[in-house]
């Protein structure tokens, strides 16, 4: 498909549609996280996906189609700093310019909302340089968790 027919999908809480786009976006986590990671459904769902205050999910498809390919929850509970949790893209959209689309909408939703950086912790299997390359640094060291698998975490200075 083209990249063209690329949308991205708001999952604004006071529209009528907002369940059936939060549901997609769940779709997407459900078979990225937790079928293909391995991820507990309640890890991955946590509390926080309907706080209407703090929290907007992303999701990218394409026009038409009744899946997203990949999504993301964009939190901002810092003054200064959003943060972006669950980005899941589906195989194939990986790296892809899906999922640059869908971080470019992650910045201006979060230069929106006056922050200054945006951050996301990569797992190393992820393709760390995918972000190194679209202005994200590093901005703490690596570390383990839980999982046993190495995190990074990352940030981007967002324009004024």
């Amino acid at each position: 498909m083209s990249t063209k027919s690329l949308r991205i999908f708001v999952v604004d809480f006071s529209t009528g549609d907002f369940q059936e786009k939060l549901q997609k976006c769940f779709d997407v986590r459900e078979a990225v996280d937790q079928r293909e990671r391995g991820i507990p459904y309640a890890i991955d769902r946590d509390g926080l996906d309907y706080d209407v205050r703090h929290v907007n999910h992303l999701g990218v498809g394409y026009r038409g189609a009744s899946e997203y390919v990949g999504t993301l929850r964009l939190e901002y509970w810092e003054k200064n700093v959003a943060q972006i949790h669950h980005l899941a893209m589906r195989q194939g959209y990986r790296h892809e310019r899906a999922e640059e689309k869908l971080l470019q909408a992650a910045e201006r939703r979060a230069s929106h909302l006056q922050k200054e950086k945006l951050s996301l912790t990569v797992r190393a299997d992820d393709g760390v340089q995918f972000y190194l390359d679209r202005g994200f640094t590093r901005n703490r060291d690596p570390f383990v968790g839980e999982d046993h698998i190495t995190y990074h975490p990352l940030q981007k200075v967002l324009p004024r």
